[in-house]
């Protein structure tokens, strides 16, 4: 049986490999190799190296940050681990199979339960949106977008008009991730879901018992359970400290990430851009990526950076050069350390139990 899943599992592997690739030839279709081969055989590691150690140092400001919204019963180093495992997974698994695998592995290793973990790491995309919503109107008031800028990708066409629907598309998302934060924070609103249940119960009871019977046991009790469980995730940031905390971490983390991307444009060869220049890249990436796209984000990530760079009137083999690297940067650090996590969590399970 065991051997089964690892088969499965190494299937789904390679399939989210060989789909990579071909996303990947899409991205780089029209870029001459030649050129991009000589800029990736110019850049300067040393400057690779700092950016791998402030990717990873961002990756412990998520820690700590996720660490302040599970709030109580878990340690640093856990949060750590298993945040590194969630992040290693969403590059090889389709999906994004990393995001549930996180709340699994800290409600076995921990008092928290999986929806209260799970209400957790959705704080966690709050947090980031808004501070990638707060980036995005500050980038625009500065930095002008040409309507007739494109980049082919795929069945998709990059432009302005997408990167404005994408963005109006998460103003959404977060206002109603917000507007069902708010509905369960507060004790009063928090039970208009369960009198939904219990009016939904009432429907039930004129099927024939056993099957209302069964659809209260196995639907709408553990439904109810999961809310109040739910709810405990989002406990921890009606603290104003924890909020100040979390709010802080949050823009800490982008910018540090805005920095990696920085130290990256110092080590690749034709790329002179500023900071501000570097954050329009990073947020435009960043709402990208949300397109459906293949495990590591491959092809998507340098569709994106390349329309972002348009913008400064830089293309061909510079951009895609830096586009390359800088995703390396950011993906296979976390990769390799996500592996190593892996083989550690069975050791913070076992110090917990002690504990």
């Amino acid at each position: 049986m065991r051997s089964d899943t690892l088969f499965k599992k190494a299937i789904s592997f390679f399939i989210g490999l060989l789909v990579s690739f071909f996303f990947f030839q899409m991205a780089f279709k029209n870029i001459p190799l030649v050129e991009l081969k000589t800029t990736i055989t110019h850049v300067n590691y040393h400057y690779i190296f700092w950016a791998v150690l402030i990717v990873l140092f961002s990756c412990v400001l998520r820690s700590l940050r996720w660490k302040i919204l599970l709030s109580h019963g878990v340690k640093f180093s856990t949060c750590f681990h298993v945040l590194m495992t969630g992040f290693m997974l969403n590059c090889v698994l389709p999906g994004r199979a990393g995001e549930v695998t996180r709340p699994v592995l800290i409600s076995q290793r921990s008092s928290h339960s999986f929806a209260g973990a799970l209400s957790s790491v959705l704080l966690e995309r709050l947090f980031d949106l808004f501070t990638l919503l707060v980036f995005f109107a500050l980038l625009l008031s500065w930095i002008p977008i040409s309507r007739s800028l494109s980049y082919s990708f795929g069945e998709y066409e990059l432009n302005a008009a997408l990167l404005i629907s994408l963005a109006w598309w998460m103003i959404k998302l977060f206002f109603v991730l917000l507007g069902g934060v708010l509905l369960l924070a507060f004790k009063r609103t928090r039970k208009i879901p369960e009198m939904f249940i219990a009016g939904a119960l009432k429907y039930v009871c004129v099927l024939p018992e056993k099957i209302a019977d069964m659809l209260e046991l196995f639907l709408f009790n553990p439904l109810t359970l999961f809310i109040r469980h739910f709810v405990t995730g989002i406990e921890a940031v009606k603290s104003s400290r924890a909020f100040i905390s979390v709010m802080g971490l949050s823009f800490g983390i982008w910018l540090v990430q805005l920095g990696s991307f920085w130290v990256v444009a110092k080590a690749v060869p034709g790329i002179s851009l500023g900071i501000v220049e570097l954050a329009f890249v990073m947020v435009v990436i960043s709402f990208f990526i949300a397109i459906p796209s293949v495990p590591g984000y491959w092809g998507v990530w340098e569709a994106g950076g390349m329309f972002a760079m348009m913008v400064f009137n830089i293309s061909g083999a510079d951009a895609a050069g830096y586009q390359l690297v800088n995703h390396a940067v950011q993906i296979f650090p976390v990769m390799v350390v996500g592996f190593f996590s892996v083989l550690i969590i069975p050791l913070c399970q076992d110090r917990s139990r002690l504990n």
